[in-house]
Protein backbone atom coordinates (compact mmCIF):
# COMPACT_ATOMS: atom_id res chain seq x y z
CA UNK A 1 0.00 0.00 0.00
CA UNK A 2 3.07 1.76 0.66
CA UNK A 3 4.07 1.81 -3.11
CA UNK A 4 0.56 2.56 -3.85
CA UNK A 5 0.89 5.91 -2.06
CA UNK A 6 4.36 6.66 -3.80
CA UNK A 7 2.80 6.41 -7.10
CA UNK A 8 -0.31 8.32 -6.65
CA UNK A 9 0.21 11.04 -9.13
CA UNK A 10 2.85 9.28 -11.02
CA UNK A 11 2.61 8.77 -14.92
CA UNK A 12 1.51 6.01 -16.99
CA UNK A 13 4.75 5.07 -18.07
CA UNK A 14 5.97 5.27 -14.20
CA UNK A 15 2.80 3.02 -13.22
CA UNK A 16 3.52 0.07 -15.79
CA UNK A 17 7.56 0.28 -15.07
CA UNK A 18 6.49 -0.22 -11.30
CA UNK A 19 4.21 -3.11 -12.73
CA UNK A 20 6.54 -4.48 -14.69
CA UNK A 21 9.11 -4.84 -12.50
CA UNK A 22 7.51 -6.78 -10.27
CA UNK A 23 7.54 -9.26 -12.69
CA UNK A 24 4.58 -11.79 -13.56
CA UNK A 25 2.37 -12.93 -10.21
CA UNK A 26 3.08 -16.05 -8.98
CA UNK A 27 0.85 -17.77 -6.65
CA UNK A 28 1.95 -19.01 -3.08
CA UNK A 29 2.93 -22.68 -3.08
CA UNK A 30 -0.35 -23.04 -1.39
CA UNK A 31 -2.37 -21.51 -3.58
CA UNK A 32 -0.87 -23.57 -6.59
CA UNK A 33 -4.57 -25.07 -6.86
CA UNK A 34 -6.79 -22.07 -6.25
CA UNK A 35 -6.02 -20.02 -9.57
CA UNK A 36 -9.55 -19.44 -10.10
CA UNK A 37 -11.12 -18.16 -7.07
CA UNK A 38 -7.77 -15.75 -6.77
CA UNK A 39 -8.12 -14.55 -10.69
CA UNK A 40 -12.07 -14.23 -10.32
CA UNK A 41 -11.35 -11.84 -7.18
CA UNK A 42 -8.22 -10.16 -8.93
CA UNK A 43 -11.12 -9.18 -12.06
CA UNK A 44 -13.87 -8.47 -9.88
CA UNK A 45 -11.28 -5.92 -7.42
CA UNK A 46 -10.24 -4.55 -10.15
CA UNK A 47 -13.29 -3.98 -11.94
CA UNK A 48 -14.54 -2.01 -9.15
CA UNK A 49 -11.75 0.60 -9.42
CA UNK A 50 -12.55 0.50 -13.18
CA UNK A 51 -15.39 3.61 -12.27
CA UNK A 52 -16.05 4.18 -15.79
CA UNK A 53 -16.15 0.77 -17.45
CA UNK A 54 -13.22 1.72 -19.53
CA UNK A 55 -12.00 -1.91 -19.51
CA UNK A 56 -15.49 -3.18 -18.74
CA UNK A 57 -16.23 -5.01 -22.17
CA UNK A 58 -14.42 -5.05 -25.34
CA UNK A 59 -14.58 -1.83 -27.44
CA UNK A 60 -16.92 -2.12 -30.47
CA UNK A 61 -15.90 -0.18 -33.57
CA UNK A 62 -19.55 1.65 -33.26
CA UNK A 63 -18.42 3.12 -30.36
CA UNK A 64 -14.34 3.77 -31.13
CA UNK A 65 -14.40 3.74 -34.97
CA UNK A 66 -11.30 2.52 -36.49
CA UNK A 67 -9.84 0.88 -32.73
CA UNK A 68 -9.19 -2.46 -34.63
CA UNK A 69 -6.86 -0.70 -37.13
CA UNK A 70 -4.59 0.50 -34.26
CA UNK A 71 -5.21 -2.18 -32.01
CA UNK A 72 -4.60 -5.57 -32.96
CA UNK A 73 -4.35 -7.85 -30.26
CA UNK A 74 -7.76 -6.52 -27.96
CA UNK A 75 -8.38 -7.10 -24.07
CA UNK A 76 -10.73 -6.45 -21.68
CA UNK A 77 -11.78 -7.19 -18.42
CA UNK A 78 -14.86 -9.77 -19.72
CA UNK A 79 -12.92 -12.04 -22.34
CA UNK A 80 -10.36 -12.39 -19.24
CA UNK A 81 -13.25 -13.54 -17.02
CA UNK A 82 -14.65 -15.93 -19.83
CA UNK A 83 -11.02 -17.54 -20.17
CA UNK A 84 -10.94 -17.93 -16.24
CA UNK A 85 -14.19 -19.37 -16.29
CA UNK A 86 -13.40 -21.64 -19.42
CA UNK A 87 -10.06 -23.17 -18.32
CA UNK A 88 -8.57 -21.47 -21.17
CA UNK A 89 -5.48 -19.73 -18.65
CA UNK A 90 -4.82 -23.34 -17.42
CA UNK A 91 -4.05 -23.80 -13.30
CA UNK A 92 -1.21 -22.57 -10.79
CA UNK A 93 1.63 -19.99 -11.40
CA UNK A 94 1.77 -20.41 -15.04
CA UNK A 95 -1.77 -19.04 -15.47
CA UNK A 96 -1.52 -16.14 -13.01
CA UNK A 97 1.54 -15.36 -15.28
CA UNK A 98 -0.48 -15.54 -18.08
CA UNK A 99 -3.60 -13.39 -16.73
CA UNK A 100 -1.21 -10.82 -15.79
CA UNK A 101 0.14 -10.72 -19.42
CA UNK A 102 -3.84 -9.89 -20.33
CA UNK A 103 -3.76 -7.13 -17.80
CA UNK A 104 -1.14 -5.36 -18.82
CA UNK A 105 -1.59 -6.07 -22.90
CA UNK A 106 -5.36 -4.31 -21.41
CA UNK A 107 -3.76 -1.06 -20.11
CA UNK A 108 -0.97 -1.19 -22.84
CA UNK A 109 -3.94 -1.13 -25.17
CA UNK A 110 -5.44 2.19 -23.73
CA UNK A 111 -2.08 3.75 -23.55
CA UNK A 112 -1.79 3.13 -27.43
CA UNK A 113 -5.04 3.89 -28.65
CA UNK A 114 -5.77 7.11 -26.34
CA UNK A 115 -1.53 8.48 -25.63
CA UNK A 116 -2.49 10.46 -23.16
CA UNK A 117 -5.59 12.56 -21.34
CA UNK A 118 -8.67 11.82 -19.43
CA UNK A 119 -8.89 8.45 -19.98
CA UNK A 120 -5.22 7.38 -19.83
CA UNK A 121 -5.17 9.09 -16.38
CA UNK A 122 -8.16 7.26 -15.57
CA UNK A 123 -6.55 3.85 -16.78
CA UNK A 124 -3.41 5.02 -14.86
CA UNK A 125 -5.41 5.27 -11.42
CA UNK A 126 -6.76 1.67 -11.82
CA UNK A 127 -3.25 -0.01 -12.91
CA UNK A 128 -1.26 1.63 -10.31
CA UNK A 129 -3.59 -0.62 -8.29
CA UNK A 130 -3.14 -3.74 -10.01
CA UNK A 131 -0.13 -5.42 -7.68
CA UNK A 132 -2.29 -4.35 -4.44
CA UNK A 133 -5.01 -6.52 -5.75
CA UNK A 134 -3.38 -9.60 -6.36
CA UNK A 135 -2.04 -9.58 -3.55
CA UNK A 136 -4.60 -9.03 -1.49
CA UNK A 137 -6.66 -11.49 -3.69
CA UNK A 138 -4.06 -14.29 -2.50
CA UNK A 139 -4.57 -13.24 0.71
CA UNK A 140 -8.30 -13.08 0.96
CA UNK A 141 -8.04 -16.92 -0.84
CA UNK A 142 -5.51 -18.12 1.88
CA UNK A 143 -7.38 -16.83 4.75
CA UNK A 144 -11.01 -18.44 3.63
CA UNK A 145 -8.99 -22.11 2.33
CA UNK A 146 -6.91 -21.82 6.02
CA UNK A 147 -3.97 -21.76 4.60
CA UNK A 148 -0.98 -19.13 5.86
CA UNK A 149 1.89 -18.20 4.47
CA UNK A 150 5.12 -17.57 6.55
CA UNK A 151 5.45 -13.69 7.49
CA UNK A 152 7.96 -11.85 5.39
CA UNK A 153 7.08 -13.77 2.32
CA UNK A 154 6.26 -11.49 -0.47
CA UNK A 155 2.95 -12.84 -2.20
Amino acid sequence: EEEQSELKDASFDDVRNHVTSLGPWRLPAALESEFKEVATITLSNLSKHDVYDIFKEPVSEEEVPNYSETIKNPMDFSTMKNKIEQGDYGNGSNAAAELYEDVLLTFDNCRSFNVEGEVVDEATNVFVLVPLVFAKACEEVMRSSGSSTPRGKRI
